[in-house]
């Protein structure tokens, strides 16, 4: 029952995809997933696939999977990403790995 509230590897998997991110686009370059363009627009989609492959494959609970959206969000704000993406972003991969 304890483990339930085991949140650690929600918390470093919110950290390594927001590192990801920061990654593939800069927070000044961060419009919205949706008027991405090219080149851009097939790595994020390939970003999300991979980022909802991870953590359905954790099968993260519900306490984790809040654990992990909120870190992701504070990682990203952090980095100075607008909240528009940030939400749209978690949007995308919360979605898909209900």
């Amino acid at each position: 029952m304890f483990n339930w509230f085991n949140a650690t590897d929600a918390v470093a998997q919110g950290k390594e995809i927001a590192l990801s991110v920061s990654g593939l686009l800069g927070a000044s370059e961060a419009g919205g997933i949706r008027r991405a363009e090219g080149k851009i627009r097939e790595k994020f989609e390939r970003l999300i696939e991979r980022s909802t492959a991870a953590v359905r494959g954790r099968r993260f609970n519900l306490y984790q999977k809040a654990k992990f959206a909120n870190t992701l969000k504070w990682e990203l704000r952090e980095a100075g990403y607008p909240d528009e993406f940030i939400d749209e972003f978690l949007t995308f991969i919360l979605v898909r790995t209900r």
